[in-house]
């Protein structure tokens, strides 16, 4: 062996502990030599969330669930099980079992899942043993994706500070984060925590060189309220609601390929018969002006649940003239896209964090089809979403609508910061063990000061019909 190959092999040994040395300094390591970590250990690996964990160009603070954690993860597709009695939720138990001839050796047992006065949660009578449905590398089980919803809501892809309180998980969900910052008592709350009043507790940090891991003590979990079950529990926003719900944008008995959680929303593409979700898969924010901002709204020409009374009435008194007519549909237009104007994209909270900034919302532009005589015809094509002017801080939320018009987030108790989940699960059975979740969105639910207007039209609601002619529209 000569002198140049001496060398190259001593730097390549060198370079090879040096990157051991750096992969021993990651969070995934820290991970991986935490006895009590045992489960998220070897689902991060199957998984591949250890490649993240592993990077040097991510910062990334982990929550992880300790094995004692695990044994109380409350199953989100159970969410949508409702007796007369209540909720009938589910727990899930993951165990590591070494003997398990699988070479990922976790294992979940199902209970039913009794809820506390105090908030807290613990196991019922058992339901399934999900030993038959193993993690499989490559294969999407039921089990793998109730983990990956662990996985991924358990990452932060940033470092912690005290400057703000919430933060954007992996999954694209949101966490809050009180006490303080880097100490044992500090506390993390996904939906379902916030909801139950229910906080994580760290049990133990662990600086690593890309990251922080914080062991806890429950693994975070997604609120189990829907957009209207939240709005249910603000009684200041009863009229949007109300109106949400009367113009078919809540789903309740939708048949497809897909089941769904509670009410999920939805609307209609204008005039065209597909649909199209309002909350997909992503995060959003929903402004629900509060009952005196509605009666605003009412007084600049938006129908009230009487106008669309009066229009269903109508069309019945057309139908046994044999005659057609779609008023109330016309006025459930209306009132859609009304709606559609409070939901807006990317989830703001009453926090430090969120740049001032235009957002879109769920309203398009319609424009007019110009034609061949440079006049505008009765056709439209679809345009931009209409936006939002949002200055978001730790001491409110300030909106500039389309028209210039000023709105505010009411920060009162029970009025801001709220977290919804709208979710989607594969394929309708009575046993949610036996569903996957297919996509989840998450939904910032704000009370605001004074309805959102995206344009003026003048003219009434519609001039064919007496009961409606000479309303004015300023929205």
């Amino acid at each position: 062996m000569n002198i140049k190959t001496t060398l190259t092999l001593i730097l390549l040994c060198n370079f090879s502990l040096f990157l051991k040395a750096q992969v021993e300094n990651m969070v995934s390591a820290s991970m991986q030599q935490n006895q009590n970590l045992q489960i998220i250990s070897n689902a991060t690996s199957l998984l591949e969330y250890h490649v993240f964990l592993t990077s040097s160009d991510n910062y990334v603070s982990v929550f992880a669930p300790d094995d004692d954690a695990l044994l109380n993860y409350v199953d989100p597709v159970s969410y949508q099980l409702v007796s007369n009695d209540g909720p009938s939720y589910q727990l899930w138990e993951f165990k590591f079992q070494p003997s398990n001839p699988s070479s990922y050796q976790i294992e979940a047992f199902v209970y039913e899942c009794l809820i506390n006065s105090d908030g807290s949660w613990r196991k019922g009578n058992p339901v399934a043993e999900i030993t038959n449905v193993q993690i499989i590398n490559g294969k999407e089980t039921k089990l793998t994706n109730r983990m990956k919803e662990i996985l991924g809501d358990m990452i932060v892809p940033e470092k912690i500070n005290s400057e703000k309180s919430f933060y954007k998980t992996l999954n694209g969900h949101f966490v809050k984060i009180d006490g303080a910052v880097n100490t044992e008592s500090m506390k993390v709350s996904g939906g379902w925590q916030l909801q139950m009043n229910r906080p994580s507790n760290i049990q133990e940090i662990t600086e690593a060189k890309n990251g922080t891991l914080y062991v806890v003590d429950t693994p975070i979990m997604q609120s189990s309220k829907s957009v209207c079950q939240t709005l249910a529990s603000m009684p200041e926003c009863s009229l949007f609601l109300n109106m949400l719900k009367s113009c078919d944008i809540t789903a309740t008995e939708l048949q497809n390929w897909r089941a769904y959680a509670g009410d999920q929303l939805f609307g209609n593409l204008y005039e065209y018969q597909s649909h199209y979700y309002l909350t997909h898969n992503y995060d959003y924010t929903i402004y629900a002006p509060t009952n005196e901002a509605m009666m605003k709204a009412f007084q600049m020409g938006l129908p009230t649940l009487e106008d669309l009374a009066a229009a269903e009435e109508y069309d019945l008194e057309m139908e046994e003239k044999t005659e057609h007519s779609d008023s109330a549909e016309h006025v459930k237009s209306i009132m859609r896209d009304f709606i559609k104007y409070h939901i807006q994209y990317d989830a703001v909270f009453v926090d430090n964090g969120f740049d001032e900034s235009n957002y879109d919302t769920k309203q398009l532009q319609m424009i007019p089809i110009v034609g061949s005589d440079g006049n505008p015809t009765e056709e439209y094509t679809i345009g931009k979403p209409y936006s939002l002017r949002v200055n978001a801080s730790k001491s409110g939320i300030s909106l500039i609508d389309n028209m210039g018009r000023a709105s505010n987030v009411i920060t009162q108790n029970g009025l801001h910061n709220n977290i919804a989940c709208e979710y989607w699960f594969s394929g309708i059975s009575p046993n949610p063990y036996f569903q996957t979740i297919e996509s989840m969105a998450n939904v910032a639910v704000h009370a605001i000061d004074s309805p959102l207007i995206y344009n003026y039209h003048a003219g009434s609601i519609d001039p064919e019909y007496n009961q409606f002619i000479y309303k004015e529209r300023k929205f």
